[in-house]
Protein backbone atom coordinates (compact mmCIF):
# COMPACT_ATOMS: atom_id res chain seq x y z
CA UNK A 1 0.00 0.00 0.00
CA UNK A 2 2.87 2.35 0.77
CA UNK A 3 4.46 1.55 -2.58
CA UNK A 4 1.14 2.52 -4.18
CA UNK A 5 1.30 5.94 -2.52
CA UNK A 6 -0.36 5.65 0.89
CA UNK A 7 1.40 7.17 3.87
CA UNK A 8 2.60 4.50 6.35
CA UNK A 9 0.05 5.59 8.97
CA UNK A 10 -2.78 5.26 6.44
CA UNK A 11 -1.59 1.81 5.36
CA UNK A 12 -1.49 0.65 8.99
CA UNK A 13 -4.95 2.11 9.61
CA UNK A 14 -6.25 0.28 6.53
CA UNK A 15 -4.88 -3.03 7.76
CA UNK A 16 -6.17 -2.64 11.33
CA UNK A 17 -9.10 -0.44 12.35
CA UNK A 18 -10.51 0.02 8.84
CA UNK A 19 -10.38 -3.73 8.16
CA UNK A 20 -12.14 -4.42 11.47
CA UNK A 21 -14.81 -1.83 10.61
CA UNK A 22 -15.40 -3.41 7.20
CA UNK A 23 -16.24 -6.77 8.78
CA UNK A 24 -18.22 -5.23 11.64
CA UNK A 25 -15.73 -6.20 14.35
CA UNK A 26 -14.28 -2.82 15.34
CA UNK A 27 -15.93 -3.15 18.76
CA UNK A 28 -13.60 -6.05 19.55
CA UNK A 29 -10.67 -5.78 17.13
CA UNK A 30 -8.60 -3.27 15.18
CA UNK A 31 -7.27 -1.11 18.01
CA UNK A 32 -5.73 -1.67 21.43
CA UNK A 33 -8.37 -1.01 24.08
CA UNK A 34 -9.60 -2.63 27.29
CA UNK A 35 -11.93 -5.50 26.50
CA UNK A 36 -10.72 -6.01 22.93
CA UNK A 37 -8.95 -9.06 21.50
CA UNK A 38 -5.29 -8.41 22.22
CA UNK A 39 -3.30 -10.44 19.69
CA UNK A 40 -0.58 -8.11 18.46
CA UNK A 41 2.95 -7.71 17.20
CA UNK A 42 5.62 -5.67 18.94
CA UNK A 43 7.97 -4.30 16.32
CA UNK A 44 11.64 -3.39 16.47
CA UNK A 45 11.13 0.04 14.96
CA UNK A 46 8.49 2.62 14.20
CA UNK A 47 6.49 1.70 11.07
CA UNK A 48 5.18 5.28 10.81
CA UNK A 49 8.76 6.44 10.16
CA UNK A 50 9.91 3.29 8.30
CA UNK A 51 7.23 0.94 6.97
CA UNK A 52 9.94 -1.74 6.69
CA UNK A 53 9.73 -2.05 10.47
CA UNK A 54 6.64 -4.23 10.02
CA UNK A 55 9.04 -7.00 9.01
CA UNK A 56 11.18 -6.60 12.15
CA UNK A 57 9.00 -8.41 14.68
CA UNK A 58 10.35 -8.23 18.23
CA UNK A 59 7.58 -10.16 20.00
CA UNK A 60 4.22 -11.73 19.23
CA UNK A 61 1.37 -11.65 21.75
CA UNK A 62 -1.29 -14.29 21.08
CA UNK A 63 -3.95 -15.29 23.57
CA UNK A 64 -2.15 -13.39 26.32
CA UNK A 65 1.10 -15.31 25.80
CA UNK A 66 4.24 -13.49 24.66
CA UNK A 67 6.35 -15.29 22.05
CA UNK A 68 9.86 -14.63 20.81
CA UNK A 69 9.66 -15.11 17.03
CA UNK A 70 13.26 -16.33 16.91
CA UNK A 71 12.21 -19.32 19.03
CA UNK A 72 9.14 -20.24 16.97
CA UNK A 73 9.31 -23.09 14.44
CA UNK A 74 9.83 -21.93 10.88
Amino acid sequence: MVEAGLKPADAIRSATINAARMIGRDGEQGTIDAGKVADLLILDGNPIEDIGAVRRIYRVVKGGIVYDPARLPK
